[in-house]
């Protein structure tokens, strides 16, 4: 990956050139991005660079949705900084399905072009920064070679498979082990997000959470 082309991104998303950890926080996302694209097909270098000819920055607020359910889908998001959740609701409550943080990329949907409604919300529950593509141009970039197709096809089917394995995860093993997993695999959880939303997450009330957590310490 040519570093002018990261150094391209950098002044077409307007970052103050003093904004060090910024600077450093794309370039890690950047080189994510391109390390996880080429694990998964042949990536052509005119590709990868018309890639970061339409990636956008936003500065994403605090309680700030990125999605909501029912609109229609399209963009597609890398998070560079900060911490987001995906939940669903009912007249009564939320329901946590996940948490994305730093270097997750998170496509709306493994086929732009059929402009599908989200099923669930996205929301920064801290102050976040991302790059994203809208959904006309990710649409464009779709069609342009076949090597985007591949891309967005094995992500659909890595998120489908990490879902189908949480929620065998959380019917069958104890409140004990869960929370054993997220302490070895996915720490930053336990660390970034509110208890009543860890026991969402793991599909028990508060109190059932709030007790156990008072039995660990």
């Amino acid at each position: 990956m040519a570093n002018n082309s990261i150094s391209s991104v950098k002044d077409d998303v307007f970052i103050s050139e003093n904004d060090t950890t910024t600077y450093f926080s794309f370039d890690t996302t950047l080189q994510s991005i391109f390390t996880y694209f080429s694990s998964i097909t042949n990536l052509p270098d005119e590709e990868w660079s018309s890639f970061l000819s339409i990636l956008e920055y936003k500065h994403v607020d605090k309680n700030e949705h990125i999605q909501h359910e029912g609109q229609l889908l399209g963009d597609q998001f890398f998070i560079a900084k900060g911490f987001f959740l995906c939940y669903y609701e009912n007249e009564e409550q939320h329901f946590i399905k996940d948490f994305y943080s730093e270097l997750t990329p998170i496509f709306a949907t493994m086929n732009p072009i059929m402009k599908l409604p989200a099923l669930y919300n996205i929301v920064a529950i801290e102050k976040s920064e991302i790059l994203y593509i809208p959904s006309h141009k990710s649409v464009e970039l779709f069609c342009s070679h076949n090597c985007w197709q591949d891309i967005s096809r094995a992500a659909a089917e890595q998120r489908f498979s990490y879902s189908e394995k949480k929620d065998l995860y959380t019917r069958t093993k104890s409140i004990e082990e869960q929370y054993s997993y997220l302490l070895e695999h996915q720490p930053d959880i336990l660390e970034r997000a509110k208890h009543y939303q860890i026991a969402s997450y793991l599909g028990i009330s508060p109190e059932t959470f709030s007790r156990f957590r008072k039995k660990m310490l």
